[in-house]
């Protein structure tokens, strides 16, 4: 039986990974860390809100392409 339905991507990062950003989004610098407080599944992708504690905290809601777990950050850039 086909439905039609697009099938829901998995999920590649999860509640309390860290990741750092690749690039400046809002008042973020690229290279920041911050920590997955959970996801939205959309149709097409999931996307992930991150805290990000500088000077300041800013969460934002980041695509798999603009963050990279913190240990791949050197294999990214």
């Amino acid at each position: 039986m086909d439905t039609h339905s697009p099938t829901p991507p998995a999920a590649r990062f999860h509640l309390n990974d860290a990741v750092r950003l690749l690039e400046y989004h809002g008042d973020v610098p690229s290279g920041s860390v911050g920590r997955v407080l959970g996801s939205f599944p959309r149709p097409t992708e999931i996307t992930w809100v991150v805290s990000f504690v500088e000077a300041k905290v800013c969460v934002l809601e980041l695509h798999a392409d603009e963050i990279v777990f913190v240990d791949d950050f050197r294999a990214a850039a």
